[in-house]
């Protein structure tokens, strides 16, 4: 997905903190949808 290529990156270049909190909630989102 387009989606979580672009959080990768983000998280490269943002640093560990951010990118970990943000992979969270977009993982959380992703596995609401497959099960939703």
């Amino acid at each position: 997905p387009q989606q979580l290529f672009e959080v990768k990156v983000q998280a490269a270049c943002d640093g560990r903190i951010i990118s970990s909190a943000r992979i969270k909630s977009v993982g959380k989102n992703v596995t609401a949808k497959c099960y939703g």
